[in-house]
């Protein structure tokens, strides 16, 4: 009685999980072009509204997606006989690589990952450019609304000394200090 599991099955895990890596790579697409138009929005001093819906979106999936590909490489992990739950698809990649039929499916992982880290390179630059810029439109804000309300104070009372010099005078104090 044999204790490995069919071949087929660690291929239809391996397919899985190419498709999850593939549609990780589209939401980080996304999520990408959704911080691009948050930009560019922000930018052209427009609404951001429509465009932060999109980014949630994509944030959405991106962590639906990695909880599926965890799921998928420990499932893997199992099929293929590993010591422990892999972390990655490295560990998968050289199990498949001992395998007769796995060479094409390991050379697939490989490059899907590398076209996924690829994708996620491009949307943490956008998303640090978003985030820069967000950062500075609040900066300057808050000196906006600073200068503002520096407009609204009056202008300290002057006082005349008793030899005829103006000079700026404190408040009065409502507490009679004298007796």
């Amino acid at each position: 009685m044999s204790t490995s599991p069919p071949a087929s099955g660690a291929s239809s895990v391996v397919e899985a999980l190419l498709s999850t890596l593939r549609d990780e790579t589209d939401a980080l697409r996304q999520l990408a072009a959704a911080a691009g138009q948050q930009l560019e929005a922000l930018q052209a001093q427009d609404e951001l509204d429509a465009h932060q819906h999109a980014t949630q979106q994509a944030v959405g999936r991106l962590e639906q997606l990695r909880t599926s590909r965890e799921r998928h490489l420990r499932l893997l992990g199992r099929l293929l006989k590993l010591e422990a739950p892999p972390a990655g698809v490295a560990p998968v990649v050289e199990a498949l690589r001992e395998r007769p039929a796995g060479q094409a499916q390991a050379r697939a992982l490989l490059e899907t990952r590398q076209a996924l880290r690829e994708h996620a390179r491009e949307a943490q630059a956008q998303c640090e450019a978003l985030d820069f810029a967000l950062r500075y439109a609040l900066s300057l804000g808050q000196d906006m609304m600073q200068a503002i309300s520096a407009l609204n104070v009056p202008p300290p009372p002057k006082v005349y000394t008793a030899r005829g010099d103006a000079s700026a005078g404190t408040p009065r104090s409502l507490v009679d200090r004298v007796g």
